[in-house]
């Protein structure tokens, strides 16, 4: 009957919490199962913050986000708590607003937790992701973000918000006229993360074939006041790729004073 179905639910979700997440068909759970299924992930993190260290599936908590969910993710999220369990319960319900329904109406509260230095980093990192499938990408405060890092108002120790953001705004929302004047070199140059990726794979790709050879000429002034760039292998080989890029495009036809800047490119001042 249904309550003794209602009751073998009950008793697994207080046993195994994260099993029931993970294998169970929680999207189907009632409203008040769910909350049961998040408050025991809560103990769950009490008990030992890395509970989910055995497995760190992460699309089978979207289940748990539906807009029942909202206010009670939100309370979650905008909780003082800094201590490790309460990071690793906010890691469960920013997976689940990362692979559940959208939800924009907490877009602000996701944004708070990334710009918060006292979070994990994990945490801020998927509180942009989750803002970007909760809100469709929504630039404006994307952007915001963007240009708060860059001017020093929110930290970002390891550049991988900074990559992130440009690689969710570049090209449509970040035009290759201005995308530069966020390159500088790498914080950790060891992290092969976003910030890398998107300058070494993302950046040229995504940048319109007719807009390489204006990009060459803003990249080469760009660099004589980068000059730790050329030190990185990554900044390397993009200033060698883009130089043949412009090159292929308008060689032809550029004059021998703008094909002989591109060449400089990636030159330090001993050429």
């Amino acid at each position: 009957n249904s309550s003794g179905v209602a009751d073998n639910r009950n008793a697994l979700i207080e046993a195994d919490p994260l099993g029931a997440v993970l294998y169970g068909d929680v999207k189907s759970f009632p409203a008040n199962d769910k909350r049961r299924v998040l408050n025991a992930l809560g103990r769950e993190a009490q008990r030992y913050p890395w509970f989910r260290s055995q497995d760190w599936n992460a699309p089978p908590f979207g289940s748990l986000a539906d807009r029942e969910s909202a206010t009670c993710f939100r309370d979650i999220l905008e909780s003082s708590d800094r201590d490790q369990a309460h990071e690793s319960f906010v890691d469960c319900v920013l997976e689940a607003i990362r692979h559940g329904d959208p939800l924009p109406e907490i877009g602000d509260t996701l944004l708070a937790v990334a710009r918060d230095d006292s979070r994990w980093p994990v945490n801020r990192k998927s509180a942009v992701e989750a803002f970007i499938h909760a809100t469709n990408g929504l630039p404006g405060p994307l952007r915001a973000l963007l240009d708060d890092i860059t001017g020093g108002r929110v930290a970002d120790g390891d550049d991988e918000l900074t990559g992130m953001l440009l690689s969710a705004l570049y090209p449509q929302h970040a035009s290759s006229s201005e995308i530069l004047t966020y390159l500088h070199p790498a914080k950790d140059p060891r992290l092969i993360g976003h910030y890398l990726m998107f300058w070494s794979r993302d950046f040229l790709e995504r940048t319109p074939a007719s807009e390489i050879p204006a990009l060459a000429d803003r990249f080469a002034v760009a660099l004589k006041s980068l000059p730790p760039l050329l030190d990185d292998f990554h900044f390397r080989r993009l200033s060698g790729e883009l130089l043949v890029k412009a090159l292929q495009l308008s060689g032809d036809s550029a004059a021998p004073e703008r094909i002989w800047r591109w060449l400089g490119i990636g030159l330090d001042e001993h050429a």
